[in-house]
């Protein structure tokens, strides 16, 4: 439906109105088109026709004539936005104007067979003449690049950037642009990528391949194995210029590691003819030979991830891109068939050649359409045209002037004809000349105004400049003062995470030790000591941590230059390296605390061996229980006589550190209060022990006691007896009371002999019994070591009784004597076995039995419990 009041409206209404003055103003363009555009296609020379028959009525004129307006008018205004394009091409071009149409008729004919739009073809020859291409070279380049943007989804002016790009970095000729083309496609099919992102970021690679001349066709392959592997375009031109620059830049661990392998560097090997992927080979055949992910030979983690993207299982997809690079010819022509065999192009074609007909009749109607716009735009001014006569008005006045002196000179005129000549010239001089002087005022007027214009432009482009560079100067202050908070706000947190991380490892280290402390395994000295060394490890730690912070933060503000802060951080981290050395001098405290460490470690080691030992004594005593050797009564018995005896040799190990403990302390007056503890604590270890060697043998003890109940006993009796005796006159002296006397205590102690000799001798047998079983040897010295124990109280008491029964049969003088010396004699002989027995470790005894009767009595014991045919036989020192 067509909108009332528009062009198109007023025109047909119009043509409705008028049909006759329409059909004779086409009749006379028809005419005009004749002689005019008579080399135009025929197709199109058929308006003629079309125009006669559209006269034939007038409805169909109303109809042409709107078609034909609209379309001269923009068929105008496309010649005129192309005719400006194309002036901005040639200030690159610097051709002459018939040069200039020329290159604007092949950019129209490019657009017709591409379908591009002739403005971007334009637009694209500007970009191609910026990046070095040659005005020879121009057309072809265009059509290349053209359909490259077509093929590779992208705009033209983007496909000339991207391949004049990779032509300059690596100094090729635009001849071999077919072949940047070819390759940019082949990326773009074997990859996952398009040209469009290629043009983005491909010259931040190339610009470095470049230079260490690594051939294009290995770039391109790796960028295709890249984006093949889920990477993006972005991140794989990261990745690759990352990797290119460590390998490339001396002192990168990955440059060093290459010419530690190959024995050159990267870049004199890619010059020497070595490639891309043989240096990616050798460098993952060096991380095999050395156990190490070849992550580990790159310093970060964009060029390790670019070099393990082209090795180990993505070597094969690699050398397969790099085959598809090596063919690459052809697919531009390809890629660009493919792309264009649609509906959409073949109209795009058919629109751009039917817009260049247009053109065409623009063109042979320009000067009376210049002629026509001319005479509007005066008729619009109020025809004021005197700046367009100025220079024309001063030639005739200069003209006439020249006139008037020859009309003087001139001796053929008379004086009347002469002034009226003269006069006539003069007249017209002076309206020439008013004229003249108007215009000159008015562009002095226009001189001063655009004067005056330009110092109001250049105050508000000064203006603007100054508001500008403070805008730049507080959005500098804006984005410095963010990033101070920035730093700041990273380094309290940094001083927190450190916080933290100490009271963390405190806390858990001090559960650790309340965990020992129970459990008894440490003292309670002992725990305040390790909390106290564990928390100056850990404060030290703290401030490791805190003063790479401070460092940090320091060099921060001397880089902004803001001496201040950095001072003031300067100032923090030398008090913390002060207090770090401070913590690192070997003080008294930490002197004590290194000596009261190592007596530490002394004593876990000691405790573990008891505790082994203990292992392995349990273990005998359970398998002796289990086979019978053993009554739960005598494995506690033996149980409670080991804990006494573990118990003994800790503190005689403690009394031996408390000694050199004591020593320590003495030997500097900084420890002398440590050195009256020290005192208090050997003193204390000293009646621990003492209190534990009278606790050591409880069945010497018992028997012991009840020796002394019974003597105690006995003698009471023996008392009674003797008032009996003395009464009835059987007991008439005091040596018979004597004797009387000597010999109840004999029985007494032949008793309580006998008792231990029949208990020694039972542990004897078992245990002779397990020694000779192969399985149960290791259960036999636990039983040795009691029956010797009970042998030494039985041999105790035999030789106290037959020192009884001898002096009660001796004279008085030599009885005392004698049983002066024996009883010495014995009492040695006593001490020397009981000393014996607690020296051996197994309770390994030597008793001298040559003449003993409880010996006797013993072996008639042991041959009664042997009933399978042993002949004991105890002759001089038996073990």
């Amino acid at each position: 439906m067509m909108i009332p009041y528009s062009d198109e409206y007023i025109l047909q209404y119009k043509a409705t109105l008028a049909t006759g003055g329409y059909t004779s103003g086409l009749e006379k363009m028809k005419q005009s088109t004749e002689k005019t555009t008579s080399n135009i296609n025929s197709n199109f020379s058929k308006l003629n026709s079309i125009i006669g028959n559209v006269t034939k009525s007038k409805l169909s004129l109303a109809a042409a004539a709107m078609y034909f307006g609209n379309k001269t008018r923009q068929a105008i205004q496309d010649m005129i936005a192309f005719q400006k394009q194309l002036t901005t091409v040639n200030t690159l071009l610097k051709g002459s104007q018939q040069e200039l149409n020329r290159f604007g008729n092949e950019f129209i004919n490019l657009s017709i067979r591409t379908g591009q739009a002739k403005e971007d073809i334009a637009n694209g020859a500007y970009q191609a003449l910026s990046s070095g291409i040659s005005k020879e070279d121009l057309t072809n380049f265009l059509e290349i690049a053209t359909k490259t943007a077509q093929a590779g989804l992208t705009t033209t002016e983007t496909s000339i950037k991207t391949i004049s790009s990779v032509l300059n970095a690596y100094k090729m000729s635009a001849i071999e642009a077919t072949n940047v083309a070819d390759l940019l496609l082949t990326i773009q099919n074997k990859g996952v990528t398009t040209v469009g992102e290629l043009g983005a970021y491909l010259s931040d690679v190339t610009s470095i391949s470049s230079s260490l001349n690594i051939n294009l066709d290995e770039v391109g392959a790796a960028i295709a194995t890249l984006t093949q592997n889920g990477n993006n375009t972005a991140k794989t031109m990261t990745m690759l210029k990352s990797m290119f620059t460590e390998l490339s830049k001396e002192g990168q661990k990955a440059a060093d590691v290459f010419k530690e392998v190959s024995g050159e560097s990267f870049s004199a090997f890619i010059k020497n003819g070595g490639t891309l992927q043989e240096a990616m080979k050798l460098l993952e055949e060096h991380a095999k030979k050395t156990d190490k992910s070849l992550m580990d030979l790159f310093g970060n983690t964009e060029s390790g991830s670019a070099a393990l993207n082209l090795t180990g299982l993505n070597a094969e997809v690699f050398a397969k891109r790099l085959e598809d690079m090596k063919n690459k010819s052809g697919e531009l022509n390809t890629s660009y068939a493919i792309a264009t065999a649609n509906i959409k192009s073949e109209w795009d074609k058919l629109c751009n050649a039917m817009d260049s007909k247009w053109r065409k009749v623009v063109i042979a109607l320009e000067k009376p359409i210049y002629v026509t716009l001319k005479t509007i735009r005066k008729a619009a001014d109020g025809d004021n045209s005197a700046f367009e006569d100025y220079d024309k008005n001063k030639k005739e006045v200069k003209v006439l002037e020249e006139k008037i002196v020859s009309i003087v000179t001139n001796d053929r005129l008379n004086q009347a004809q002469k002034e009226v000549s003269i006069k006539r010239y003069t007249q017209r001089i002076e309206k020439l000349q008013k004229e003249i002087d108007t215009v000159e005022r008015k562009m002095a007027e226009d001189r001063k105004r655009q004067k005056e214009l330009e110092a109001e432009e250049e105050r508000k482009r000064i203006l603007k400049e100054e508001k500008e560079k403070k805008e730049v100067e507080l959005q500098a202050i804006t984005n410095r003062t963010k990033e101070i908070e920035e730093r700041e706000k990273r380094h309290k947190n940094n001083l927190n995470i450190s916080e933290i991380n100490y009271l963390s490892k405190k806390r858990d280290y001090i559960s650790q030790q309340q965990d020992l402390l129970a459990l008894g395994i440490i003292s309670e000295d002992e725990y305040n000591r390790n909390i106290k060394i564990k928390n100056k490890e850990l404060m030290t730690e703290q401030e490791q941590a805190n003063l790479e912070s401070l460092r940090q933060m320091e060099q921060y503000y001397r880089s902004i230059d803001n001496i201040v802060k950095a001072n003031e951080y300067k100032k923090k981290v030398i008090e913390v390296e002060i207090q770090i050395k401070e913590n690192s001098i070997s003080s008294p405290e930490n002197r004590e605390d290194l000596f009261l460490q190592s007596q530490e470690e002394q004593m876990k080691e000691h405790q573990a061996n008891i505790l082994a030992d203990e292992w392995e004594y349990l273990t005998q005593l359970a398998e002796m229980r289990e086979n019978g050797f053993l009554s739960e009564e005598q494995i506690e018995t033996y149980k409670i006589d080991r804990m006494r005896e573990v118990e003994l040799k800790r503190l005689e190990l403690e009394a031996e550190q408390l000694q050199n403990r004591l020593n320590f302390y003495n030997s500097d007056e900084a420890y002398k209060q440590q050195a009256v503890d020290t005192l208090k604590k050997i003193e204390e270890n000293s009646l621990k022990q003492e209190e534990i060697r009278n606790q050591k043998d409880v069945s010497l003890s018992k028997r012991l006691s009840n020796l002394k109940t019974d003597i105690l006993k006995r003698s009471k009796d023996a008392l009674l007896d003797t008032y009996d005796m003395v009464a009835k006159g059987q007991m008439k002296s005091l040596e018979d009371f004597k004797k009387f006397a000597a010999l109840q205590l004999a029985e007494v102690m032949l008793s309580h002999g006998r008792e231990a000799m029949i208990d020694g001798g039972k542990a004897t047998v078992k245990a002779i019994t397990l020694a000779a079983t192969p399985g149960l040897r290791s259960q036999a010295p636990p039983l040795f070591a009691a029956a010797a124990k009970d042998f030494a109280f039985a041999a105790a008491m035999g030789v106290g009784a037959n020192a009884l029964y001898s002096s009660a049969n001796e004279s008085e003088s030599e009885s005392v004597d004698n049983r002066s010396n024996e009883r010495t004699k014995f009492d040695e002989s006593i001490d020397s076995r009981v000393e014996s027995a607690e020296k051996e470790s197994e309770g390994t005894v030597y008793i001298d039995v040559s003449n003993s009767s409880l010996m006797k009595i013993l072996i008639k014991d042991i041959e009664k419990e042997l009933k399978d045919g042993y002949n004991v036989t105890l002759i001089g020192k038996k073990r």
